[in-house]
């Protein structure tokens, strides 16, 4: 019996080291929801603070302040970036409990992302792009070039919605007996965003939507996206269903809910790497959002595109999603229900 004891109390020991070294090494910075519903990182390059956007598409780390601000927050001048299209620099940047260098650019005027702040977590396709993921692992400060999201909770502007794990997953964040799986990708060799295959089946409770055969993956907004016929027959459904809507076509396509109660849950089907199916299940109170007023805001939106639909980040809340910048894959796990608000 003492013997078993001393076994035990060891493996203990050894899980307690091991969660430690893990614990320690873990790279996790907090997501914050703007006024424009865009998620957003605050951190510090030199001395000075600034926010910043996860880009998932077509990016560069880039930040639009001044020459004079950039060398006076302790940025340093490297040269120039073509990718971007503008002077480029190297600064210290706080990523958690991380100091770490990175390089970022200053648009000119006439570049294509003038005007963007961001750090570049999409695909990496040319080696003069700025992307967060592949200079940490080019510096030793992450063991693997995939980051990971997880959205917990969308209410409150200017505070903590979630996090973005980078080089390693937080496994504390995975439903017990729930792991990983590889999403097939659905996008060609020079796509920059993250496009996954779909059977096209979309559901609202028995109601078949109008689906489409790719579906994007945005943090760039919280709706989900779907086709215009898709959309027109979920307002019909609420209609027989008896439930109060109004639908503000010239305001964003907004329709507001005067309840919850009756909706249904959302079906997405999602094909696997070996083809078979993960099904997303959407419940209504992570396909809407309450408003000041009491009444719900319907987080869906029509598209005029019927082959492709937009996941946006607010009905990913159950799922602990991962993002590798080099396979260009999506890996997808059930969330422990503790880290799942429900309203």
């Amino acid at each position: 019996m003492t013997f078993n004891k001393k076994i035990i109390s060891a493996v203990l020991a050894l899980q307690i080291i091991f969660c430690f070294a893990s614990c320690k090494d873990l790279i996790s910075l907090d997501l914050k929801l703007g006024e424009y519903q865009q998620l957003y990182i605050t951190t510090k390059y030199g001395q000075c603070e600034i926010n910043v956007i996860p880009n998932l598409g077509y990016c560069s780390n880039s930040l639009q302040i001044s020459p004079i601000k950039a060398l006076e927050c302790g940025a340093k001048l490297i040269g120039e970036n073509l990718f971007v299209g503008g002077s480029q620099y190297s600064a210290k940047f706080q990523l958690g409990q991380v100091e770490t260098n990175l390089s970022f650019t200053i648009p000119n005027t006439d570049s294509a992302f003038f005007g963007e702040e961001n750090l570049c977590f999409g695909e990496f396709v040319i080696s003069i792009q700025d992307n967060i993921i592949v200079e940490l692992f080019s510096q030793r400060v992450i063991q693997d070039q995939k980051f990971y999201v997880n959205i917990k909770d969308i209410k409150s502007l200017d505070k903590v919605v979630g996090s973005i794990e980078l080089g390693a997953p937080n496994k504390s964040l995975i439903k017990k007996g729930s792991n990983f799986v590889s999403l097939l990708s659905n996008q060609g060799e020079y796509s920059t965003d993250y496009y996954l295959y779909s059977n096209r089946n979309l559901s609202y409770g028995n109601l078949q939507l109008f689906g489409g055969t790719s579906a994007l993956v945005s943090l760039g907004n919280p709706f989900l996206c779907i086709s215009n016929f898709g959309f027109e027959s979920l307002l019909q459904a609420f209609s027989v269903q008896g439930i109060k809507y109004t639908y503000l076509p010239d305001e964003n396509y907004q329709v507001v809910l005067e309840s919850i109660d009756k909706l249904q849950n959302i079906s997405i089907d999602l094909v696997k790497e070996d083809n078979s199916i993960f099904t997303l299940t959407v419940k209504p109170e992570h396909y809407t959002r309450q408003l000041e007023n009491g009444q719900y805001e319907l987080l869906i939106q029509p598209t005029f595109y019927t082959n492709v639909i937009a996941l946006g980040y607010t009905i990913l809340q159950p799922y602990y999603l991962g993002f590798d910048v080099i396979a260009k894959t999506v890996l997808i796990a059930e969330k422990a229900e503790d880290n799942v608000v429900s309203y």
